[in-house]
C-alpha cells in the first residue's frame, strides 16, 4: 500500500454504468466530472506561516472531481487517483451514511 503525503488524497474512481448500451459515449458525457470514493487523505496543506489546513474530506466520502484531475497510479494492480483537495468540486451523498 502507499501513503499519500501533505495535501494529497487517494481515491478509487466509481465507474458509472454505461446507459448508452454498446455505444461509446462522446461529447458532453465523455468529458463529465469524475466521481470517486476517498481511500486515504494526507495530513493537509501548510500555509507559508506554517499553519496546517486539514483536508476537507475524510475516508469513505464520495466526491466529484474536475475532468482530468490528478494522476492515475496502480496500487496492488488496481487503478487509483491521486489529487489535491483543490481538485474537488463537491462532496456528494453516498449510501454509507
Amino acid at each position: 500500500m502507499v501513503t499519500v503525503t501533505n495535501e494529497r488524497i487517494l481515491a478509487k474512481e466509481l465507474k458509472k454504468e454505461n446507459t448508452a448500451g454498446r455505444f461509446v459515449l462522446v461529447g458532453e458525457e465523455a468529458n463529465s466530472n469524475i466521481e470517486a470514493e476517498i481511500i486515504q487523505v494526507g495530513k493537509g496543506a501548510l500555509t507559508k506561516t506554517g499553519v496546517l489546513i486539514p483536508p476537507s474530506v475524510k475516508v469513505g466520502d464520495h466526491v466529484l472531481l474536475m475532468p482530468g484531475a490528478g494522476i492515475t497510479i496502480k496500487v496492488n494492480g488496481e487503478e487509483m487517483l491521486v489529487f489535491k483537495d483543490e481538485d474537488i468540486i463537491a462532496i456528494t451523498d453516498n449510501d454509507n451514511d
